[in-house]
């Protein structure tokens, strides 16, 4: 019976280490009759992970079990004061809807362009045609997809492969520069 109520407060508790340590903790304090019953610790567990404490920074402060269960730690009196998602302050309407603007503009800002997503096959095989391509993936797409964007992007049959993918795309991109003053 012991074990089974363990296990049921180990699934409870939101930090998962140390596990037999915390088992052990936890049938000494039940052999000597110094735990509450399951609903009790479960309330105050509850209480505990709505405070402020074990929330900030992203629950780095949370004790393990084990710790909890050798303090006694359901004893504490528990801050009443909820914490907001994420550690944040409570904010005014007008800051909330600041907020909002600031996230849709994000949003705009990088939603996938269809006409650029609808290259990435074409980039795809160009990238495959460097030894070092998969390594230098993001720049190479970033590099590659701005001379996309221009019509200038260089094909699969056009890679130099005796070169890294972004010493080609650098050199072609300042090959274009030259060809166009």
């Amino acid at each position: 019976m012991a074990n089974s109520i363990f296990e049921r407060l180990w699934t409870a508790y939101p930090r998962k280490e140390a596990k037999e340590l915390a088992r052990s903790a936890w049938h000494r304090l039940w052999r000597h009759g110094e735990v509450p019953a399951l609903d009790v610790l479960l309330g105050v567990l509850d209480r505990f992970r709505a405070s402020v404490s074990w929330n900030k920074e992203h629950g780095r402060f949370v004790p393990q079990l084990v710790n909890w269960l050798r303090g006694r730690r359901w004893l504490d009196e528990v801050p009443d004061a909820p914490a907001s998602p994420a550690g944040e302050q409570a904010t005014t309407p007008e800051q909330a809807q600041e907020v909002q603007r600031c996230m849709k503009r994000l949003e705009d800002q990088h939603r996938a362009d269809p006409a650029l997503e609808a290259a990435r096959p074409a980039f795809e095989a160009f990238l495959s045609r460097f030894a070092d391509g998969q390594r230098k993936r993001g720049p190479a797409w970033g590099l590659w997809s701005l001379l996309h964007r221009q019509g200038k992007a260089p094909h699969a049959d056009e890679a130099d492969t005796a070169m890294g993918i972004l010493d080609f795309l650098t050199q072609w991109r300042t090959d274009l520069v030259r060809r166009a003053a």
